[in-house]
């Protein structure tokens, strides 16, 4: 972040923490037969524990919130994106739940959710 703000200064909107969180311990994949995104079609990566859930997202950005806060080479420190979820196996509600705008709206630029065809 420090970098990206001195690199870019007042053209930097915002940064994305995290990108599509509800892949973060498994994925879904097109399907053979339609080629489209298919929840049928679900595999674990092991990126996260098989139990990552939208309040362990919610927690890991509470942490990145405490880290940037603490950090004096990070001037803009309520510019961050998210939570970027692919709507998929979450759904933006089902972060939303967990108390994520309430918790972090001075923190956030701008709230964002990816959507697919399924």
């Amino acid at each position: 972040m420090q970098y990206g703000e001195a690199i870019l200064g007042d053209r930097l909107a915002g940064l994305q923490a995290g990108n599509e969180p509800d892949f973060y311990s498994e994925c879904v994949e097109l399907s053979p037969v339609t080629k489209l995104w298919s929840s049928q079609f679900v595999s674990r990566n092991g990126h996260r524990a098989d139990t990552y859930s939208p309040q362990d997202y919610s927690d890991e950005f509470g942490s990145l919130v405490q880290a940037i806060q603490g950090n004096q080479n990070i001037p803009i420190k309520n510019n961050l994106v998210g939570p970027s979820v692919a709507s998929i196996t979450w759904g933006p509600e089902d972060v939303w739940k967990t108390g994520f705008i309430e918790n972090y709206q001075d923190d956030l630029f701008a709230l964002s959710v990816e959507q697919y065809v399924i």
